[in-house]
């Protein structure tokens, strides 16, 4: 008898967008990349290193991003606008791949777009056989990575505009952000902080700020967000939420 067990883990990671994690058998620099609509900085150099001791068989797609406003990422298929070489590739244990990326889409865009580069590890094929019940177990194990790429002219700036914090039954502070530029707003690498009606403002990690799954919004876009009131360090009465984009 055959038991068939397929594990995919998918992971987004990218240092502005969600944390990673260290469990995987490859690594992906940059987690994110700024390039141009046109011209020669319309492309970046994406690097994969097999850490593992096996052969890692790699399958790289890229995809349309959009943002929804809890925060989540939607991704579509993108042919059109991003061209990648090698779709497909193995790397030996211990070496690394060059993935070069190209946006081919608009180049008179004049608001930021997110793309995501989806590296795929091809499931490896774990076989036991147990020999007292005659049986044989197959476990597949397959890892996804994500870089992801800005597409925005040098001129893009993102502006996020923060409205009044309400403070909930539970203390916590709830507060809507709009992005009213034309670049892509990076929310993990921000600088947070709350100001309080007298004393000095006091910063907040990126990571206690609740802002949904995904970690940027795109021009246009909206997020309502949650401030613990654990992180709000005992502060009283009106308090004002600042952004400081990086």
């Amino acid at each position: 008898m055959n038991r068939v067990a397929v594990i995919c883990a998918g992971l987004l990671a990218a240092a502005s967008f969600v944390a990673p994690s260290d469990t995987q058998a490859h690594e992906v620099q940059p987690m994110i990349a700024t390039v141009a609509p046109s011209g020669s900085n319309a492309n970046y150099r994406l690097m994969i290193r097999n850490t593992d001791a096996m052969p890692i068989t790699l399958e790289i797609n890229p995809y349309r991003v959009e943002i929804t406003e809890a925060g989540a990422a939607v991704r579509t298929p993108e042919d059109a606008d991003v061209i990648l070489f090698p779709p497909q590739t193995i790397v030996q244990p211990g070496g690394e791949q060059a993935i070069q990326i190209r946006y081919v889409g608009d180049p008179g865009v004049t608001t930021g777009r997110l793309y995501a580069i989806v590296v795929s590890q091809l499931p490896v094929d774990f076989t036991t056989l147990n020999t007292s019940s005659n049986s044989q177990t197959q476990v597949k194990i397959g890892f996804d990575f994500v870089s992801h790429m800005v597409v925005q002219p040098p001129s893009a700036k993102a502006n996020l505009v923060v409205g009044p914090a309400t403070r909930q039954a539970n203390n916590d502070l709830v507060f809507e952000v709009s992005n009213t530029g034309d670049g892509v707003a990076l929310l993990r690498t921000a600088e947070w902080s709350l100001v309080p009606q007298n004393g000095a403002p006091v910063a907040v990690v990126a990571d206690n700020v609740e802002f949904g799954a995904f970690g940027a919004i795109l021009p246009g876009g909206k997020r309502t967000m949650t401030i613990p009131a654990a992180n709000t360090a005992g502060l009283t009465g009106n308090v004002t939420v600042a952004i400081n984009l990086k």
